[in-house]
């Protein structure tokens, strides 16, 4: 029986929702929900029954932006998620509508979009999703007439050699965001240079995490992370990247990283020759 029969008859419906969300690129990272009563298989991803609700969807058939609320229990693996920090990549969120007691197992989807953020109140956590509308409406980035480079590090237009700016470590201990590292690693000389770069490792459960650099302590032995480190203990292994403060390293900017650390000012993509005082002043030289 096809989900149009289900949906026009008064009697044999019986609507439920799927909640399909994707927080990493993994085939493992995802988690299923279902506000059903038992648990539903579909296109082979079984749907967990869970206490899950979500606001009303609108539609009026152009690109609506209109966030939609998603309710959880506190204490569901998706809200501990979210517990200190948010996943290292956006979860995606797919909701499919159905009819459990159909034998055909027609479920439509009825809103993709993101998951933006994450509130409890009290023994529920609230999660405001954004439809994927949002993406298509919004503007791209322009480029700018800058002092500095505009590229992301070691994206496509930067080009920077990630793999070689990439040293793997072993954690000496973890403190709330900071983490040690052994005294006497391999490019302590250089510590610094990983300010504004990356912090990357597996968990054991095997979710890639990442966390900025904010800053290096402690004679190049410690580093500050953007938040705690989930999934990073003591005894495991890192990547650190490089980092870069998007300067030429050239005669107009020598205390630039592009040239010096990454061997690539081919691509450096800043205006370094803009004069940095002003041609007018602010002094009257006439009185």
């Amino acid at each position: 029986m096809t989900i149009a029969a289900h949906e026009s008859s008064r009697f044999s419906g019986e609507p439920v929702n799927l909640y399909f969300f994707q927080y990493g690129v993994a085939p493992t990272e995802y988690f299923a929900y279902t506000d059903a009563e038992q648990v539903i298989t579909h296109s082979g991803v079984p749907y967990r029954p869970l206490p899950i609700d979500r606001g009303k969807i609108s539609s009026s058939g152009s690109l609506d932006k209109a966030n939609v609320p998603v309710t959880t229990p506190h204490d569901c693996d998706l809200a501990r998620l979210y517990l200190t920090y948010p996943p290292s990549r956006p979860t995606s969120l797919i909701m499919f509508q159905g009819h459990v007691n159909d034998t055909d197992q027609q479920f439509k989807v009825v809103w993709t979009g993101t998951v933006i953020s994450c509130a409890r109140k009290g023994s529920r956590a609230e999660f405001t999703c954004q439809p994927i509308s949002v993406s298509l409406r919004r503007n791209g980035l322009r480029r700018r007439y800058q002092y500095g480079c505009p590229h992301v590090l070691y994206g496509e237009d930067c080009g920077a050699n990630k793999d070689i700016a990439t040293r793997t470590v072993a954690v000496e201990s973890v403190s709330g965001a900071r983490i040690t590292l052994a005294a006497g690693w391999s490019d302590i000389a250089r510590a610094a240079k990983y300010a504004q770069g990356l912090a990357e490792w597996t968990t054991d459960a095997g979710t890639r995490e990442v966390r900025t650099i904010l800053r290096v302590e402690n004679a190049g032995r410690t580093f500050l992370l953007s938040a705690p480190p989930r999934g990073l203990a003591a005894g495991h292994t890192l990547d650190l990247v490089l980092g870069c403060n998007h300067k030429s390293g050239t005669d107009a900017q020598p205390d630039g990283d592009c040239g010096p650390l990454h061997r690539n000012i081919l691509n450096f993509g800043g205006q370094e020759r803009i004069p940095l005082k002003n041609p007018i002043g602010l002094v009257n030289n006439f009185y």
